[in-house]
């Protein structure tokens, strides 16, 4: 393909990107206008409204994610801190078991 060509082609396709941004978000105002002067929920019926719920509800997901991948984290970290503990305090102290109960003598 002539490079003219490509080049014009991907301006074509470019400008008609951003007109159609451009005529969305003119769309958008005129609706929350007519949604401001009557009080009718016309976002809610052409739909709109979900797109918006869809990406809070697969953000809310992601950062679900994230938040249960660092506990599963710290989990590890807290037992691992635990055991630490358990021997420091062990070889510090004697313990005996005592009829299968570990007594600090």
């Amino acid at each position: 393909m002539d490079s003219r060509l490509r080049s014009g082609w991907d301006t074509v396709r470019k400008e008609s990107l951003e007109g159609k941004a451009k005529v969305g978000a003119s769309m958008e105002k005129l609706v929350e206008w007519v949604q401001d002067a009557t009080g009718l929920k016309a976002k809610e019926a052409l739909g709109w409204g979900q797109g918006v719920m869809r990406e809070a509800q697969e953000k809310v997901q992601d950062l679900t994610e994230t938040v249960e991948k660092q506990a599963d984290v710290v989990k590890v970290e807290a037992h691992n801190r635990s055991e630490e503990v358990e021997a420091a305090v062990a070889a510090a102290v004697d313990v005996k078991e005592v009829d299968g109960v570990k007594r600090l003598v």
